[in-house]
């Protein structure tokens, strides 16, 4: 356990980390979505958008955080399937997988239960811009929801140098109403100042730092002031940070938004001159004589106005329009093409719009083909950073509760997770692909004997069955197809003396 003085060093060198982004971050969330910029001094009520005049970001940004949801946490769906690990014998691989089909359902019957699925989605929009975080909670008195999820912000969170390349040790400081301590951490030692604040003033808001540090296991650490209230050891993480794209030994992420924060920002300028030569052309612009009788300070443009000047005649005006100036047509081009590159870093239509012509089947495949290659790297680190960190933590909280036995361990070795979401099955119909048009070439080109030959027949089914996600309750294990092949072969003996008797 580290002292106080550790923890507080540790903090402020994270802290002090966070500063050198944070001109960058504010940035990009003012382009992005200026609601959840929280790094400039802002009060609730501000309009905070009336700087922007490019919206293409602000509309592309929560379709990103949908579509990555919807990828990676299918709502009512097994994202995720329990398999038996690399240490389980082969001959018990297939009870243990059935037993952990029904682990799982008691899996899934408390977390689609949980606040996740509304806490993921603003962590996704923090993951589109740098770096999101989402904070699991041990619910202490109610069984029948053993844990909660919370949306840490980005202006909460500062991180430690990534450890072994993951965000791991992380600081969150956040403010409360001192009543909520005791009720949020029940085991909290409150210190003699901060109990006289909760009996003077319960309503009154402190600040509360949180840190996750990895040592022989999690040690989570709630300080106030100079004191650790609460300190606490998991095998599992219970801050999960995770990012699309990240340089090595940088902190934060870098998401789309920060890849194309140029084109945000061109696109922003382009269309603010673009409707400021829309309002010339259309309202236009004036010269006027500095005479006695008419006054340009009074002057407006109306239908059924009558101007007061000091000459009609057209060789010397009082009052003439002024050329107008510029290329709206121009302006337009060179801002959808910003547009359709910020459309695309934040993978929008990747099957096109709705409005196009309809397309074979064979192109919406390649279409599909190519969206799962643009977010290949990125869904990868998520499952890395998120899902599987997610996972554990659940089944961590499930089994220290009892809902699940102790030898739910999901470490690869005795059980492992299988993704099993919409862009898996597609790559794994991939492989499915390549191994029919393997076989079917084999056939088409050497003689049925000597294709057999080539291929482990026995080994197909339950390979073809791994990749296209089918459930180990339809496959026979060994012993039941051994089963069924002496009965079968009891079968056809009988009706074969049965034949001889006969002739």
């Amino acid at each position: 356990m580290l002292d106080i003085k550790q923890l507080q060093s540790r903090r402020d060198k994270a802290r002090a980390d966070r500063e050198q982004w944070r001109d960058l971050l504010e940035d990009a969330y003012d382009y992005t979505i200026p609601a959840r910029n929280r790094f400039t001094n802002r009060t609730d009520g501000d309009e905070e958008n009336n700087h922007l005049y490019d919206e293409t970001a602000t509309l592309a940004i929560p379709r990103f955080a949908n579509r990555m949801q919807r990828s990676l946490f299918p709502e009512g769906q097994q994202f995720a399937q329990f398999k038996a690990g690399a240490d389980v014998p082969e001959d018990t691989k297939k009870q243990v997988d059935d037993n952990l089909e029904e682990y799982a359902d008691t899996f899934y019957s408390f977390f689609d239960r949980s606040n996740f699925q509304t806490e993921i989605n603003p962590s996704m929009i923090d993951c589109g811009i740098s770096t999101g975080v989402i904070q699991i909670n041990e619910e202490k008195f109610t069984a029948d929801h053993p844990f909660y999820f919370s949306n840490v912000p980005a202006d909460e969170i500062s991180f430690e140098k990534p450890y072994k390349g993951r965000l791991v040790n992380m600081w969150r400081r956040m403010k409360m109403c001192c009543e909520a301590i005791e009720e949020t951490w029940p085991k909290a030692k409150i210190p003699q100042q901060l109990a006289k604040i909760i009996k003077d003033d319960p309503r009154q808001e402190v600040e509360i730092d949180i840190g996750q540090i990895k040592e022989e296991k999690y040690s989570i650490y709630v300080m106030w002031d100079k004191h650790v209230l609460v300190h606490d050891e998991f095998d599992t993480q219970r801050m999960i940070a995770f990012r699309l794209a990240a340089f090595p030994r940088e902190t934060w992420g870098r998401g789309p938004a920060i890849q194309v924060l140029p084109a945000i920002r061109d696109a922003n300028i382009i269309k603010e001159l673009i409707l400021e030569n829309a309002a010339i052309q259309v309202s236009g612009m004036w010269t006027a004589r500095n005479d006695s009788i008419f006054n340009p300070w009074t002057f407006t443009v109306s239908p059924g106005g009558v101007i007061p000047v000091g000459s009609n005649d057209t060789a010397n005006p009082t009052l003439s329009r002024l050329p107008s100036a510029g290329d709206l047509h121009m302006g337009q081009i060179v801002l959808e093409e910003l547009q359709d590159a910020i459309r695309k870093a934040f993978f929008v239509d990747p099957m096109g719009e709705i409005s196009d012509p309809i397309r074979s089947a064979t192109e919406q495949t390649m279409r599909m083909q190519e969206f799962l290659k643009d977010q290949g790297a990125a869904i990868g680190r998520l499952r890395t950073e998120l899902v599987e960190p997610v996972v554990m933590a659940v089944v961590d909280i499930l089994t220290t509760r009892g809902k699940l036995p102790s030898e739910v361990k999901v470490d690869g070795k005795i059980v492992k997770i299988f993704h099993n979401t919409v862009l898996t099955q597609a790559e794994q119909q991939d492989d499915y692909q390549a191994l029919m048009t393997w076989v079917q070439s084999l056939f088409g080109i050497l003689p049925p004997e000597a294709a057999m030959g080539l291929i482990k027949v026995e080994e197909l089914p339950n390979g073809m069955a791994d990749m296209l996600g089918v459930s180990s309750k339809y496959i026979r294990t060994e012993a039941e197809r051994g089963e069924l092949t002496e009965i079968v072969g009891g079968l056809i003996g009988q009706a074969q003396a049965g034949t001889n008797q006969q002739a």
